[in-house]
């Protein structure tokens, strides 16, 4: 079991300013625990083993959030914390144990150990009570050959943090070994401690005389730490160099051509959408993609969490790519080690967490551990009530030149109370788009929906946008990376909200919301919920429940269609008589979708009455329908494109896939009423609510909807006629 959100220490406090703690049992405020290993570590919420300490004291010992620990091998562990090996714990917290009568060593920062190496001066004034060594302990190496030697059979055998720590110890020794900060820097990149790899290599690049085989291996390693930096034009220049020293390598060129793709994407927000579709229903880790930010900043918002939120810069047209946002740590259950179960508790949301959930902090802990210049980016997003207001301003000035990371001791401090309540308030749920398919019955099943719960995310500027259930720009993820569009046109200046939930019910909204707006949701949707009063909400949502048990079971006969009409009167007698801008209805749409296909279902002939009932439900989800308009002129926005919907907005009730489910529904029905014009218009208006929810135009649309298209024998259609 993991808890999340009890007070956790984290020491701020430098190594040599620390004093040693003499006795385990009193203070730990400003000194440091010697101690090492007197058995095998094991894996379970944390690494735990026996340790002693120089008075030949045994305790137990916890380890949480240690790069590379979660869910690894017992090997691994003998590999990372083998017996003997000695650590300095800063500013320890002694801990009751959960199970049996000793207390424990907790320690759940990994900036607050530090590996002691033979020869650190630590030693000299310092005497082990049991002898000097460990009873059936393994030497360890002495010189810088042997830890060449050690991290080398690591590295072979795939264990990268074991490889990288011994590299470190072999540099302790000598810090001119070149060698070992280009097999470090290896190993850092297998790690993704990108900052590290870079550092290391450019200390290779800055030696004099070096060969023009290190310095090669250097070049490409160099670009490579760029690359996934987002440098993408300085990782072009140095696999350019690369080239001129070996022109002859035939996997450059590739990388080169990566660096023009992403350099062209962060600068046009142009993407191939259709093709990380694709690759995203293999991985949904996508690093082959650039982060892009559009006509938007980060400026002060006055009550709201954080004080912040995100603005138009200028004025925006609907369905305009705002941002394009990688995650800065994503998790899913395909990642984690499979036999394994962690019951996480939340503290701060009074709630339990996934199994994603709770190893997102471990995941961006050892991120920031291996990329530390990174650390303010994360540490200046909202951490809740409990800790000060982050910077009005974000994102914070990083440097940019690589930050040496030395696996023996960090040169930054990680606050794990902070991080816990960051990821507690910024974190999303990263649910990669899936192609919509139909279950048994024929009933439409949106795949999205059930992959809600299967993974976590850490996103930065996203994390950003501000609330809101009526929304002004809209959110997907393909794999996980996220992307954020306008619903509708945004003016300079203007807040740009985004939904963090899509619930049509209120009162479930409300409850959902609650860790992040305590206070409810105060847009136009949820003031005109309130409008109708909390006897009508709550009998709206026992209607749709009565709706959808309902619908589970539908029987082909008029009977049944008589008493989904019955429900959607009584839950249209549950709603005022206009709400809003677009007279949002949502509820309603599911029944009258419904009641349209059992008119077909019941008789073929009724093609019409069901179009119509399709209509109406489009209505009830917020689209304008300039047809079906009693009095006054069509708007333009509708004629421009010549579609049957107007085109000023995206309604934001639901996803994007309810309406365009809805349509294909009319669109078979125009083509056996042998009305071509009218299924064109209608698929086109769907095209152009993916198009503006997502982008990728056609490509991206027959590549989303293939299997439904083929499913309602649309595909050749779609083809012909978009």
């Amino acid at each position: 079991m993991t808890i999340v959100g009890f007070a956790k220490h984290s020491s701020t406090t430098p190594m040599k300013q620390l004093k040693p703690i003499l006795d385990t049992i009193r203070r730990h405020q400003g000194r440091y625990l010697l101690c090492r290993f007197i058995t095998p570590c094991v894996r379970m919420s944390a690494v735990q083993a026996v340790a002693e300490d120089l008075e030949g004291s045994a305790f137990s010992l916890s380890m949480y959030n240690f790069p590379g620990s979660l869910g690894c091998s017992a090997d691994y562990l003998d590999a990372l914390f083998p017996v003997g090996t000695i650590i300095a714990i800063r500013e320890p917290t002694f801990k009751t144990a959960t199970q049996g009568p000793y207390p424990i060593v907790r320690v759940d920062s990994p900036t607050d150990i530090v590996f002691v190496e033979s020869h650190n001066q630590i030693l000299n004034i310092s005497h082990w009570s049991t002898g000097p060594h460990i009873l059936m302990s393994l030497p360890f190496p002495t010189t810088t050959e042997g830890w060449k030697a050690r991290g080398n059979a690591f590295f072979k055998a795939a264990q990268w943090l074991p490889a990288a720590l011994a590299y470190s110890y072999g540099i302790a020794l000598d810090k001119d070994a070149i060698v070992l900060y280009l097999n470090r820097s290896e190993a850092y990149l297998r790690l993704k401690f990108y900052s590290g790899a870079l550092a290391d290599v450019q200390r290779v690049l800055s030696a004099p005389g070096i060969s023009d085989a290190f310095r090669g291996k250097a070049l490409a390693r160099e670009g490579k730490a760029e690359y996934a930096r987002g440098n993408y034009q300085d990782a072009e220049r140095k696999f350019d160099a690369w080239c001129q020293i070996h022109p002859d390598d035939k996997e450059i060129p590739a990388w080169i051509i990566r660096c023009q793709q992403r350099t062209r994407e962060s600068r046009t927000g142009e993407y191939d959408w259709a093709r990380l579709f694709k690759l995203s229903l293999t991985d949904p880790h996508l690093d082959d993609v650039a982060d892009y930010q559009g006509p938007i900043e980060v400026r002060q918002v006055q009550g709201r969490g954080g004080g912040r939120g995100v603005v138009a810069t200028r004025d925006i047209k609907v369905g305009e790519l705002l941002l394009v946002s990688k995650p800065f740590v994503s998790i899913y259950e395909q990642d984690l080690r499979a036999g394994g179960h962690t019951v996480a508790i939340n503290l701060l949301t009074s709630r339990t967490e996934s199994h994603t959930q709770s190893a997102t902090v471990s995941h961006a802990i050892q991120k920031i551990y291996g990329n530390p210049e990174l650390h303010a980016l994360v540490f200046h997003l909202y951490a809740g009530p409990s800790y000060p207001s982050p910077p009005l301003s974000y994102p914070p000035a990083i440097p940019q030149e690589p930050i040496h990371v030395d696996m023996l001791s960090s040169n930054i401090d990680i606050d794990v109370a902070q991080l816990e309540a960051i990821c507690s308030h910024n974190c999303f749920a990263p649910i990669s788009l899936q192609q919509p398919h139909y279950a048994h019955g024929g009933q439409p099943q949106d795949a999205n929906k059930a992959l809600a719960e299967e993974g976590t995310g850490l996103y930065l500027l996203p994390s950003l946008f501000n609330h809101a259930c009526a929304a002004n720009a809209t959110r997907c993820c393909i794999g996980d990376v996220m992307l954020i569009r306008a619903r509708e046109s945004i003016r300079a200046g203007d807040e740009i909200t985004i939904p963090y939930i899509n619930h049509s019910s209120y009162e479930e909204r409300t409850k959902d919301l609650r860790q992040w707006l305590p206070n409810g949701c105060d847009c136009w949707l949820c003031g005109e919920d309130r409008k109708d009063m909390e006897d009508a909400r709550l009998r709206r949502d026992k209607l749709a429940e009565e709706l959808a048990e309902e619908l589970k079971f539908v029987r082909l006969c008029r009977s049944s269609l008589a008493r989904v009409r019955f429900l959607e009167k009584q839950l249209a007698a549950t709603y005022s008589s206009s709400r809003g801008p677009v007279d949002l209805k949502p509820l309603m749409a599911s029944a009258q979708h419904a009641i349209a296909k059992m008119l077909i279902q019941i008789d073929p002939h009724a093609m019409k009455e069901a179009v119509a009932e399709d209509k109406r439900a489009l209505q009830s989800l917020g689209f304008v329908l300039p047809d079906e308009r009693s009095t006054g002129p069509s708007p333009a926005s509708a004629n421009s494109l010549g579609l049957p919907i107007t085109t000023d907005r995206i309604p934001s009730a639901t996803s994007f896939s309810e309406p365009i489910f809805i349509i294909f529904g009319m669109v078979q029905s125009f083509l056996k009423l042998k009305d071509e014009a009218n299924a064109v218009k209608w698929l086109r208006a769907a095209l152009w609510i993916l198009d503006m929810s997502v982008g990728g135009g056609k490509n991206f649309f027959m590549a989303f909807m293939d299997s439904t298209l083929q499913y309602l024998g649309l595909k050749k259609f779609a083809k012909r006629v978009l």
